[in-house]
Protein backbone atom coordinates (compact mmCIF):
# COMPACT_ATOMS: atom_id res chain seq x y z
CA UNK A 1 0.00 0.00 0.00
CA UNK A 2 1.56 3.21 -0.93
CA UNK A 3 1.88 6.35 1.46
CA UNK A 4 -0.84 8.02 -0.75
CA UNK A 5 -3.00 5.20 -0.61
CA UNK A 6 -2.42 4.95 3.24
CA UNK A 7 -3.36 8.38 3.98
CA UNK A 8 -7.11 8.17 1.73
CA UNK A 9 -7.89 5.42 3.66
CA UNK A 10 -6.79 6.51 6.74
CA UNK A 11 -9.34 9.92 6.10
CA UNK A 12 -11.84 7.61 4.51
CA UNK A 13 -12.23 5.72 8.33
CA UNK A 14 -11.31 9.03 9.97
CA UNK A 15 -14.59 10.31 8.19
CA UNK A 16 -16.46 7.02 8.96
CA UNK A 17 -16.08 7.38 12.54
CA UNK A 18 -17.09 11.06 13.06
CA UNK A 19 -19.84 11.12 10.42
CA UNK A 20 -21.40 8.16 12.26
CA UNK A 21 -20.86 9.91 15.73
CA UNK A 22 -17.88 6.84 16.51
CA UNK A 23 -20.62 4.59 16.19
CA UNK A 24 -19.27 2.52 13.37
CA UNK A 25 -17.24 0.23 15.46
CA UNK A 26 -16.13 -1.87 12.41
CA UNK A 27 -14.45 1.66 11.31
CA UNK A 28 -13.55 3.21 14.48
CA UNK A 29 -11.10 -0.10 14.53
CA UNK A 30 -9.95 -0.22 11.26
CA UNK A 31 -9.00 3.54 12.13
CA UNK A 32 -6.91 2.68 15.26
CA UNK A 33 -5.26 -0.60 13.64
CA UNK A 34 -4.18 1.53 10.31
CA UNK A 35 -2.94 4.58 12.64
CA UNK A 36 -0.86 1.57 14.38
CA UNK A 37 0.25 0.14 11.14
CA UNK A 38 1.26 3.62 9.80
CA UNK A 39 3.00 4.88 12.79
CA UNK A 40 5.16 1.63 12.84
CA UNK A 41 6.25 1.64 8.85
CA UNK A 42 7.52 5.81 9.90
CA UNK A 43 9.46 4.73 13.15
CA UNK A 44 11.32 2.09 11.68
CA UNK A 45 12.21 4.60 8.71
CA UNK A 46 12.86 7.03 10.96
CA UNK A 47 15.05 5.68 13.57
CA UNK A 48 16.89 3.12 10.49
CA UNK A 49 17.41 7.04 8.96
CA UNK A 50 18.02 9.14 11.49
CA UNK A 51 21.64 10.77 12.27
CA UNK A 52 22.98 8.41 15.02
CA UNK A 53 26.79 8.50 14.16
CA UNK A 54 28.73 10.95 16.71
CA UNK A 55 29.20 14.28 17.05
CA UNK A 56 31.99 15.53 14.35
CA UNK A 57 35.12 14.32 16.28
CA UNK A 58 37.56 16.58 14.19
CA UNK A 59 35.77 19.71 14.75
CA UNK A 60 38.02 22.03 16.43
CA UNK A 61 37.36 22.91 20.04
CA UNK A 62 37.59 26.29 20.11
CA UNK A 63 34.70 27.60 22.96
CA UNK A 64 35.60 28.25 26.43
CA UNK A 65 39.51 28.07 25.68
CA UNK A 66 40.75 31.75 25.89
CA UNK A 67 42.95 31.71 27.97
CA UNK A 68 46.06 30.19 28.34
CA UNK A 69 45.36 26.63 27.27
CA UNK A 70 43.67 28.22 23.97
CA UNK A 71 47.31 28.78 21.62
CA UNK A 72 48.37 25.51 23.30
CA UNK A 73 45.27 23.49 22.18
CA UNK A 74 45.41 25.25 18.88
CA UNK A 75 48.76 23.87 17.87
CA UNK A 76 48.46 20.02 17.03
CA UNK A 77 52.10 19.80 17.41
CA UNK A 78 52.27 20.86 21.04
CA UNK A 79 53.82 18.78 23.93
CA UNK A 80 51.00 16.73 25.76
CA UNK A 81 48.54 18.22 23.07
CA UNK A 82 46.18 14.68 23.53
CA UNK A 83 46.30 15.22 27.31
CA UNK A 84 44.92 18.96 27.25
CA UNK A 85 42.72 18.33 24.89
CA UNK A 86 40.92 15.47 27.59
CA UNK A 87 41.82 18.13 30.46
CA UNK A 88 39.71 20.42 28.42
CA UNK A 89 37.24 17.64 27.85
CA UNK A 90 36.77 17.38 31.49
CA UNK A 91 36.21 20.87 32.24
CA UNK A 92 33.69 21.18 29.91
CA UNK A 93 31.72 18.55 31.09
CA UNK A 94 31.65 20.11 34.71
CA UNK A 95 30.44 22.86 32.73
CA UNK A 96 27.65 20.97 30.59
CA UNK A 97 29.28 22.06 27.52
CA UNK A 98 28.76 18.24 26.42
CA UNK A 99 28.96 18.64 22.86
CA UNK A 100 32.02 20.55 22.92
CA UNK A 101 33.52 17.99 25.67
CA UNK A 102 32.62 14.76 23.28
CA UNK A 103 34.35 16.58 20.74
CA UNK A 104 37.83 16.86 22.88
CA UNK A 105 37.30 13.52 23.68
CA UNK A 106 37.42 12.47 20.32
CA UNK A 107 40.35 14.55 19.87
CA UNK A 108 42.05 13.41 22.29
CA UNK A 109 41.23 9.68 21.62
CA UNK A 110 42.90 10.21 17.65
CA UNK A 111 45.62 11.84 19.40
CA UNK A 112 46.73 9.37 22.03
CA UNK A 113 45.59 10.70 25.54
CA UNK A 114 47.43 9.03 28.68
CA UNK A 115 44.23 8.36 30.44
CA UNK A 116 42.65 6.97 27.17
CA UNK A 117 40.26 4.48 28.81
CA UNK A 118 38.21 7.34 30.57
CA UNK A 119 38.29 9.08 27.17
CA UNK A 120 36.77 5.70 25.25
CA UNK A 121 34.13 5.53 28.36
CA UNK A 122 32.86 9.10 28.42
CA UNK A 123 32.63 9.16 24.58
CA UNK A 124 30.66 6.12 24.73
CA UNK A 125 28.65 7.51 27.05
CA UNK A 126 27.84 10.55 25.03
CA UNK A 127 27.28 8.18 22.16
CA UNK A 128 25.27 6.00 23.50
CA UNK A 129 22.55 8.97 25.12
CA UNK A 130 22.65 9.95 21.05
CA UNK A 131 20.92 6.50 20.52
CA UNK A 132 23.94 4.94 19.19
CA UNK A 133 24.44 1.92 21.28
CA UNK A 134 26.78 0.01 18.93
CA UNK A 135 29.28 2.78 18.75
CA UNK A 136 29.35 2.76 22.38
CA UNK A 137 29.89 -0.64 22.82
CA UNK A 138 32.65 -0.67 20.81
CA UNK A 139 34.32 2.22 23.00
CA UNK A 140 33.57 0.48 25.96
CA UNK A 141 35.01 -2.45 25.08
CA UNK A 142 38.30 -1.10 23.84
CA UNK A 143 38.33 0.99 27.50
CA UNK A 144 37.75 -2.50 29.09
CA UNK A 145 41.00 -3.43 26.53
CA UNK A 146 42.68 -1.09 28.30
CA UNK A 147 41.36 -1.67 31.73
CA UNK A 148 39.82 -4.96 32.65
CA UNK A 149 38.47 -3.86 36.15
CA UNK A 150 36.66 -0.54 34.85
CA UNK A 151 33.70 -1.52 37.00
CA UNK A 152 31.51 1.88 35.51
CA UNK A 153 31.83 0.23 31.83
CA UNK A 154 30.12 -3.03 33.16
CA UNK A 155 27.35 -1.21 34.87
CA UNK A 156 27.28 1.19 31.70
CA UNK A 157 27.30 -1.91 29.82
CA UNK A 158 24.03 -3.70 32.06
CA UNK A 159 22.10 -0.48 31.53
CA UNK A 160 22.64 -0.88 27.08
CA UNK A 161 21.57 -4.68 27.27
CA UNK A 162 18.66 -3.78 29.74
CA UNK A 163 17.66 -0.90 27.15
CA UNK A 164 17.75 -3.75 24.46
CA UNK A 165 15.96 -5.89 26.35
CA UNK A 166 18.79 -8.49 26.79
CA UNK A 167 18.58 -8.84 30.49
CA UNK A 168 20.01 -12.50 31.23
CA UNK A 169 23.62 -10.09 29.65
CA UNK A 170 22.54 -7.23 31.65
CA UNK A 171 22.69 -9.89 34.95
CA UNK A 172 26.06 -11.02 33.78
CA UNK A 173 27.84 -7.33 33.57
CA UNK A 174 26.28 -6.62 37.41
CA UNK A 175 27.91 -10.02 38.39
CA UNK A 176 31.13 -9.30 36.80
CA UNK A 177 31.41 -5.83 38.12
CA UNK A 178 30.57 -7.01 42.03
CA UNK A 179 33.24 -9.64 41.73
CA UNK A 180 35.64 -6.59 40.82
CA UNK A 181 34.43 -4.85 43.26
CA UNK A 182 31.50 -5.47 45.74
CA UNK A 183 31.50 -2.19 47.13
CA UNK A 184 31.14 -0.08 44.57
CA UNK A 185 27.93 1.89 44.95
CA UNK A 186 26.69 2.39 41.57
CA UNK A 187 26.70 -1.28 40.90
CA UNK A 188 23.45 -1.51 43.28
CA UNK A 189 21.19 1.71 42.33
CA UNK A 190 21.59 0.84 38.89
CA UNK A 191 20.72 -3.04 39.57
CA UNK A 192 18.05 -1.42 41.44
CA UNK A 193 16.81 0.66 38.22
CA UNK A 194 16.85 -2.30 36.22
CA UNK A 195 14.32 -4.33 39.25
CA UNK A 196 12.03 -1.22 39.41
CA UNK A 197 12.00 -1.02 35.29
CA UNK A 198 10.68 -4.40 35.94
CA UNK A 199 8.43 -3.87 38.75
CA UNK A 200 10.42 -6.05 41.00
CA UNK A 201 9.96 -3.47 43.60
CA UNK A 202 11.05 -5.84 46.85
CA UNK A 203 14.44 -6.62 44.96
CA UNK A 204 14.90 -2.79 44.22
CA UNK A 205 14.69 -1.58 47.71
CA UNK A 206 17.41 -4.29 48.56
CA UNK A 207 19.66 -2.81 46.23
CA UNK A 208 18.54 0.88 46.84
CA UNK A 209 18.80 0.63 50.57
CA UNK A 210 22.75 -1.38 49.72
CA UNK A 211 23.36 1.37 47.95
CA UNK A 212 22.81 4.30 50.68
CA UNK A 213 24.67 2.26 52.85
CA UNK A 214 27.94 2.48 50.81
CA UNK A 215 27.12 6.02 50.12
CA UNK A 216 24.62 7.78 51.74
CA UNK A 217 24.93 11.53 49.95
CA UNK A 218 23.39 10.22 46.72
CA UNK A 219 19.92 11.75 46.66
CA UNK A 220 18.57 9.24 43.80
CA UNK A 221 19.14 6.56 45.56
CA UNK A 222 16.71 7.93 48.56
CA UNK A 223 14.42 9.23 46.13
CA UNK A 224 13.91 5.79 44.44
CA UNK A 225 14.07 4.00 47.67
CA UNK A 226 11.07 6.09 48.71
CA UNK A 227 9.45 5.18 45.81
CA UNK A 228 10.07 1.45 45.17
CA UNK A 229 8.81 1.18 49.24
CA UNK A 230 6.09 2.81 48.28
CA UNK A 231 5.15 0.93 44.79
CA UNK A 232 5.35 -2.26 46.89
CA UNK A 233 2.87 -1.52 49.17
CA UNK A 234 4.90 -0.14 51.71
CA UNK A 235 3.01 2.85 51.50
CA UNK A 236 4.20 4.28 55.15
CA UNK A 237 7.50 3.23 55.05
CA UNK A 238 7.76 5.51 51.51
CA UNK A 239 6.74 8.40 52.61
CA UNK A 240 8.72 8.26 55.83
CA UNK A 241 11.74 7.60 54.09
CA UNK A 242 10.93 10.74 52.04
CA UNK A 243 9.78 12.86 55.08
CA UNK A 244 13.71 11.99 56.12
CA UNK A 245 14.93 13.09 52.33
CA UNK A 246 13.25 16.32 52.74
CA UNK A 247 15.65 17.06 55.85
CA UNK A 248 19.10 15.77 54.51
CA UNK A 249 18.13 17.54 51.21
CA UNK A 250 15.87 19.98 52.11
CA UNK A 251 17.37 22.26 49.22
CA UNK A 252 16.78 19.67 46.29
CA UNK A 253 14.33 20.28 43.83
CA UNK A 254 13.90 16.94 43.02
CA UNK A 255 13.28 15.22 46.40
CA UNK A 256 10.60 17.73 46.49
CA UNK A 257 9.04 17.02 43.05
CA UNK A 258 8.92 12.99 43.83
CA UNK A 259 7.45 13.57 47.16
CA UNK A 260 4.78 15.73 45.35
CA UNK A 261 4.19 13.27 42.78
CA UNK A 262 3.47 10.37 45.65
CA UNK A 263 1.28 12.90 47.42
CA UNK A 264 -0.57 13.41 44.11
CA UNK A 265 -0.84 9.77 43.82
CA UNK A 266 -2.71 9.59 47.28
CA UNK A 267 -5.02 12.65 46.02
CA UNK A 268 -3.81 14.83 48.36
CA UNK A 269 -3.57 17.41 45.41
CA UNK A 270 -3.32 20.48 47.69
CA UNK A 271 -0.11 18.99 49.41
CA UNK A 272 1.07 18.00 45.96
CA UNK A 273 1.22 21.33 44.50
CA UNK A 274 2.84 22.80 47.38
CA UNK A 275 5.56 20.43 47.06
CA UNK A 276 5.71 21.26 43.08
CA UNK A 277 5.83 24.88 43.42
CA UNK A 278 8.73 24.19 46.02
CA UNK A 279 10.61 22.12 43.62
CA UNK A 280 10.23 24.64 41.25
CA UNK A 281 11.55 27.66 43.59
CA UNK A 282 14.75 25.35 44.27
CA UNK A 283 14.99 24.26 40.67
CA UNK A 284 18.24 25.02 38.87
CA UNK A 285 19.03 24.14 34.94
CA UNK A 286 16.42 22.38 32.86
CA UNK A 287 14.46 20.71 35.71
CA UNK A 288 11.32 20.88 34.18
CA UNK A 289 9.30 18.35 35.84
CA UNK A 290 7.71 20.69 38.56
CA UNK A 291 5.90 22.53 36.29
CA UNK A 292 5.05 19.43 34.15
CA UNK A 293 3.13 18.01 37.47
CA UNK A 294 1.40 20.98 37.99
CA UNK A 295 -0.36 20.88 34.51
CA UNK A 296 -1.36 17.27 34.66
CA UNK A 297 -3.01 17.96 37.88
CA UNK A 298 -4.80 21.27 36.26
CA UNK A 299 -5.79 18.91 33.38
CA UNK A 300 -6.69 15.80 34.37
CA UNK A 301 -7.84 16.82 38.13
CA UNK A 302 -9.00 20.12 37.84
CA UNK A 303 -10.10 20.26 34.11
CA UNK A 304 -8.45 23.51 33.69
CA UNK A 305 -6.75 23.29 30.21
CA UNK A 306 -5.62 26.54 30.23
CA UNK A 307 -3.50 26.98 33.20
CA UNK A 308 -2.34 23.29 31.99
CA UNK A 309 -1.22 24.81 28.79
CA UNK A 310 0.56 27.83 30.34
CA UNK A 311 2.75 25.33 32.93
CA UNK A 312 3.85 23.65 29.76
CA UNK A 313 4.86 26.19 28.03
CA UNK A 314 6.91 27.37 30.93
CA UNK A 315 8.18 23.60 31.01
CA UNK A 316 9.16 23.59 27.15
CA UNK A 317 10.96 26.81 27.94
CA UNK A 318 13.40 25.51 30.45
CA UNK A 319 13.47 21.69 28.82
CA UNK A 320 12.03 21.71 24.79
CA UNK A 321 13.19 18.43 24.58
CA UNK A 322 11.12 17.42 27.54
CA UNK A 323 9.18 14.03 26.63
CA UNK A 324 7.20 14.00 29.43
CA UNK A 325 6.59 17.88 28.84
CA UNK A 326 5.41 17.38 25.21
CA UNK A 327 3.29 14.39 25.42
CA UNK A 328 1.20 16.49 27.60
CA UNK A 329 1.69 19.17 25.71
CA UNK A 330 -0.09 17.49 22.76
CA UNK A 331 -2.43 15.67 24.80
CA UNK A 332 -3.68 19.20 25.84
CA UNK A 333 -3.43 20.61 22.17
CA UNK A 334 -5.48 18.25 21.00
CA UNK A 335 -8.40 18.22 23.54
CA UNK A 336 -8.71 21.57 22.87
CA UNK A 337 -8.67 21.60 19.55
CA UNK A 338 -5.78 23.00 18.11
CA UNK A 339 -4.68 20.15 15.94
CA UNK A 340 -2.04 22.28 13.58
CA UNK A 341 -0.14 23.42 16.96
CA UNK A 342 -0.71 19.66 17.81
CA UNK A 343 0.89 18.19 15.10
CA UNK A 344 3.96 20.78 15.07
CA UNK A 345 4.67 19.75 18.45
CA UNK A 346 4.39 16.02 17.93
CA UNK A 347 6.56 16.77 14.76
CA UNK A 348 9.60 18.49 17.10
CA UNK A 349 9.27 16.00 19.40
CA UNK A 350 9.74 13.25 17.22
CA UNK A 351 13.32 14.29 16.31
CA UNK A 352 14.14 13.47 20.04
CA UNK A 353 12.78 10.38 20.21
CA UNK A 354 15.25 7.52 21.18
CA UNK A 355 13.44 4.41 20.90
CA UNK A 356 11.24 2.72 17.81
CA UNK A 357 8.38 2.24 21.16
CA UNK A 358 8.35 5.74 22.09
CA UNK A 359 8.62 7.47 18.33
CA UNK A 360 5.61 4.86 17.20
CA UNK A 361 3.42 6.18 19.98
CA UNK A 362 4.16 10.06 18.91
CA UNK A 363 3.25 9.23 15.34
CA UNK A 364 0.20 7.37 15.79
CA UNK A 365 -0.83 10.87 17.97
CA UNK A 366 0.43 12.45 14.72
CA UNK A 367 -1.34 10.56 12.11
CA UNK A 368 -4.73 10.83 13.98
CA UNK A 369 -4.15 14.96 14.03
CA UNK A 370 -3.64 15.06 10.22
CA UNK A 371 -6.65 12.94 9.67
CA UNK A 372 -9.07 15.12 11.80
CA UNK A 373 -7.42 18.18 10.20
CA UNK A 374 -7.77 16.65 6.64
CA UNK A 375 -11.63 15.84 7.86
CA UNK A 376 -12.35 19.44 9.04
CA UNK A 377 -10.82 20.75 6.16
CA UNK A 378 -12.79 18.51 3.69
CA UNK A 379 -16.12 18.03 5.63
CA UNK A 380 -16.41 21.22 7.52
CA UNK A 381 -20.24 20.81 8.52
CA UNK A 382 -19.67 17.87 10.45
CA UNK A 383 -16.84 19.19 12.59
CA UNK A 384 -18.49 19.74 15.65
CA UNK A 385 -18.54 15.79 15.86
CA UNK A 386 -15.08 15.45 16.28
CA UNK A 387 -14.24 13.28 19.50
CA UNK A 388 -13.24 15.75 22.12
CA UNK A 389 -9.67 14.88 22.32
CA UNK A 390 -9.11 15.83 18.77
CA UNK A 391 -11.21 18.64 18.24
Amino acid sequence: MTRHHTKKYNLDFTAACIIGEFKNESAATSIDRLLKKVASIKAKEIIKYSTTEPIDQTAEVNSGLENTDSAQLSDPDSENHADKLFDSAERFVQQQRYEEAMNAYGKAINLGCANMAKALNMRGTFTNLMGDSRSALADFQKALDLKPDYVQIYVKRATIYTEQGDIDEAWKEFDKAIKIDSKNPDIYYHRGQIHFLHNDFDMAVEDYQRRIELDPDFIFAHIQLAISQYKSGAVEDGLKTFQRGLKKFSRSAEMHNYYGELLADQRRIDEAIEQFDKAHELQTGNFALPLVNKAMLCFHVKGDSNLAEEYCRQALELDPESDIANTIMCEILLAKGNLEEALQCLEKYQEVARTEAELQGLLEYAEAARSNIAFKSRYSQFADRLAPTAR
